[in-house]
C-alpha cells in the first residue's frame, strides 16, 4: 500500500464531528460560542487549553519578530488548536481570530489527554493534526534554508564583482570553492543558481568540466532580488 492510499485510509478512519460525537466529547470539555472578530487564542500566551472548532471559521494569524501580522491559514470545523503545546510544552505559536460566529469545544490540558486516551477517533484526529503541522513546519524550514542559501551565494557574487564598474558582467565561479566558503552543499548551490536564472538575475548559465559555473550576471537585479528576500 503506497503513502497516498495510507493517507486516504487515515482520512476515512477520522470521522466527522457529528452531534452525537459532540455530546460524547462534552463529557471531557465545555462548549463555548464566539462572535466574528473574537480572539480565541493569542500568540505567545501560555497554553492551558485545547480547542476543537465545531462550527464557524477562524483565521490563523502569525506575527513575526517585527510585529507584522499575516493570515497563514483558515481553520474550519473539526480543526484542533493547542495540541502541540501539550506535548511540547510550548507557548501559543499563533493567534486564532474568528472570521464568523461559531462554536468550539474547550478542554483543559488534563481533560484533553484523558479524552485522547479514551476516544480512539480523537487519537487519530490528533495524530493527523500533529503530522500536518509538523509537515508545515518542515516546509517553512526548507523555504527559510533556501532563502538563506540564496542570500549567502548572492553576497558572494556581489563580492566577486567588487571593483567592477559594469552593471552586467560575465562571471566564472569555482563552485567547489564556494562550497567550502559558504558550507552550502553543491546541489543546493546549483539550485540557487537556477533560481537566480529563473528570476532573470543571471543568464547563459553553463558548467565546465571542472564544475565551474559560467554565466552573465546583472548586478543591479541581483541587489534588488536579495533586498526583496532580506525583507520578507
Amino acid at each position: 500500500m503506497d503513502s497516498v492510499n495510507l493517507y486516504n485510509l487515515l482520512d476515512k478512519m477520522t470521522p466527522e464531528i457529528t452531534s452525537d460525537v459532540t455530546v460524547f466529547l462534552q463529557k471531557f470539555g465545555t462548549t463555548k460560542t464566539f462572535g466574528s472578530g473574537d480572539i480565541l487564542i493569542r500568540q505567545g500566551t501560555v497554553s492551558q487549553t485545547v480547542n476543537i472548532l465545531l462550527a464557524g471559521t477562524a483565521e490563523i494569524i502569525k506575527s513575526d519578530s517585527s510585529g507584522r501580522k499575516s493570515v497563514i491559514a483558515i481553520a474550519k470545523k473539526g480543526d484542533i488548536f493547542g495540541e502541540m503545546s501539550i506535548f511540547l510544552n510550548l507557548r501559543r505559536s499563533a493567534t486564532i481570530r474568528a472570521s464568523s460566529p461559531g462554536i468550539f469545544l474547550e478542554f483543559t490540558n488534563r481533560n484533553f489527554l484523558e479524552a485522547v486516551i479514551n476516544i480512539p477517533f480523537l487519537t487519530l484526529r490528533v495524530i493527523k493534526s500533529l503530522c500536518s503541522k509538523l509537515s508545515e513546519l518542515n516546509q517553512k524550514y526548507v523555504k527559510e534554508a533556501n532563502r538563506n542559501n540564496i542570500l549567502f551565494v548572492g553576497i558572494h557574487l556581489i563580492e566577486q564583482m567588487s571593483g567592477i564598474e559594469q552593471n552586467i558582467q560575465q562571471l566564472q565561479i569555482d563552485t567547489t570553492g564556494l562550497v567550502k566558503k559558504t558550507c552550502i552543499k553543491l546541489p543546493d548551490i546549483i539550485v540557487v543558481l537556477n533560481k537566480l536564472k529563473t528570476a532573470d538575475v543571471i543568464d547563459n548559465l553553463i558548467y565546465d568540466k571542472d564544475k565551474n559555473a559560467i554565466f552573465v550576471i546583472n548586478l543591479k537585479l541581483l541587489r534588488n532580488f536579495l533586498k526583496s528576500l532580506a525583507f520578507k
